[in-house]
């Protein structure tokens, strides 16, 4: 197998795993929320107007700081996600049971799988404004008039809008099929930005079953790994919280390496299934390519620019 025959990709996964927002779902089980009440009191003048039909400078200030944070978090968790792709691609192509020896990635093929993962998510950004109303409308009806508040306010948006919930997880998991065949395409045949984002679309249209497939199994073994090391996390940091209010020093101690050791198995497993999802989107990749070209095209394609071998290498390459 070839994330136990290569362990180096467990850390770049997780690197590429975090860069993308999986660090939000492992910080958000050890991390004190802000109450409704304290979210209402920044949130909720700017939402009121909105929902009125009204744009405040309140709103636009919110609006503004989120789009920036997010800009930068697309730029620079993008560029290094791509990276990590770039790495975990190489690694296993070059494993034993593809054996496709390619030299390391580039600055110019970074930047290139980058944008055209990128391109691939447009219909994500697309879902997600097309949900934004629906989800603004739900979060401040739960801020002003909450039927209860029990569950934590995050799950009761998210409870209140499953069509728009529905279609940001279906063109996210999508779009992310998409863009990782594109970057595969890149990675290993030099494809270019227009070629490789046409190429991942075309083979999940060209063979559907066996995306679907592939799209359903990868994400809920990885969802799977995420959720229970998040619940994990969870119990530990409440028992080691509480031990160390209760000032109990040898219980607390016992508590606070309960909770390190469950946070690094968690990271460990996530990694592993990144890892691992990663190298069964390349060999699907891989099987794929002799769908668009002979086994003498494909290798003199590998040959070309950036990978270039030595009869067709660019100047300089």
């Amino acid at each position: 197998m070839i994330v136990l025959e290569r362990p180096v990709t467990w850390p770049i996964g997780l690197a590429g795993f975090l860069a993308r927002g999986g660090i939000f779902a492992l910080l958000l089980p050890i991390v004190v929320l802000p109450t409704p009440s304290g979210i209402a009191d920044v949130v909720a003048p700017a939402l009121i107007s909105f929902a009125f039909g009204l744009v405040s400078p309140s709103f636009i200030a919110l609006m503004a700081t989120g789009g920036a944070f997010i800009a930068a978090w697309v730029l620079i968790g993008g560029a290094a996600g791509a990276w990590a792709d770039a790495e975990l691609i190489r690694e296993a192509a070059e494993s034993d049971e593809l054996g496709l020896p390619i030299p390391p990635p580039t600055r110019r093929t970074v930047l290139r799988a980058f944008r055209v993962r990128l391109l691939a998510s447009m219909p994500l950004a697309l879902a997600i404004a097309f949900g934004a109303r629906e989800i603004i409308d739900a979060a401040y009806a739960e801020l002003t008039t909450p039927f209860e508040v029990v569950t934590p306010l995050f799950v009761r948006v998210l409870g209140d809008v499953p069509r728009a919930l529905g279609l940001v997880v279906v063109a996210w998991a999508v779009c992310e099929a998409a863009g990782g065949l594109g970057e595969r395409h890149v990675a290993l045949r030099g494809a270019s930005i227009p070629g490789g984002f046409r190429d991942g679309w075309l083979d999940l249209f060209r063979h559907p079953l066996s995306s679907i497939a592939t799209i359903a199994v990868t994400n809920v073994i990885v969802g799977g790994a995420v959720i229970s090391s998040a619940l994990a996390a969870s119990v530990a940091w409440s028992w080691a919280r509480f031990t160390v209010l209760d000032h109990d020093g040898l219980v607390a101690a016992v508590a606070v390496l309960v909770l390190v050791a469950v946070w690094l198995a968690g990271l460990a497993l996530i990694s592993a299934v990144v890892a691992w999802r990663s190298a069964v989107w390349t060999a699907e990749a891989v099987r794929l390519v002799p769908v668009r070209a002979s086994g003498d095209r494909a290798a003199a394609e590998r040959a070309v620019g950036t990978f270039g071998g030595p009869e067709h290498a660019r100047p300089g390459g």
